[in-house]
């Protein structure tokens, strides 16, 4: 926590040019690693990304103009109060594969 200030600082010091507002842009990620680009046929995919306890939706769709595309309004996106109530400092003997299931046929 003690550099948070600081990458704030760096960040709100950026001027537009040093930004990167394509990032996945194909003049971008031709020089990277393979590794870096498998899987680039679901970028996009709109999904839960599920993390034991933690389900967040990945929406793609609200940051079209990352993949070089035009971004348009997203759609609202529903983000769920109860999941970002959990907390795991007491001792958790639940199944998340069942407790997320929902999700998780997503």
């Amino acid at each position: 926590m003690h550099v948070l200030t600081k990458y704030r600082e760096m960040i709100d010091m950026q001027t537009p040019e040093e930004v990167i507002w394509e990032p996945y842009h194909e003049t971008v990620i031709r020089d990277l690693p393979a590794y870096c680009s498998s899987g680039r046929g679901i970028w996009r995919t709109k999904a839960p990304l599920i993390f034991f306890c933690v389900v967040e939706m990945y929406n793609p769709d609200r940051v079209m103009r990352q993949f070089g595309l035009k971004q348009r309004i997203p759609p609202l996106t529903n983000t769920s109060k109860e999941l970002h109530k959990i907390d795991l400092r007491g001792k958790t003997d639940k199944d998340w594969s069942v407790e997320h299931s929902d999700y998780v046929s997503m």
